[in-house]
């Protein structure tokens, strides 16, 4: 019989957002897989799953994703 439940514990990290041209460029650290990346053009409103997800690139410690930028939006992760 289960005992209770199981909790996966990861360390804080803070998501890396920068600008290249008229990309934008989200980074964070290469231990912190399976997560989705979602936006909302305003953080009082509810963020939505990206569709279609940026492909991840894992470039040394990192996972690097490249979204074409537009208006503003805020992004985060999800697991």
């Amino acid at each position: 019989a289960p005992f209770g439940n199981v909790f996966e514990l990861a360390p804080a990290f803070r998501l890396g957002i920068s600008q290249s041209g008229t990309d934008m460029i989200l980074s964070w650290p290469a231990y912190y897989t399976g997560a989705v990346v979602e936006s909302s053009s305003d953080l009082s409103a509810s963020f939505a799953e990206m569709s279609p997800q940026p492909t991840v690139t894992k470039i040394g410690n990192l996972n690097i994703a490249i979204i074409p930028a537009s208006a503003s939006q805020y992004f985060r992760l999800r697991k």
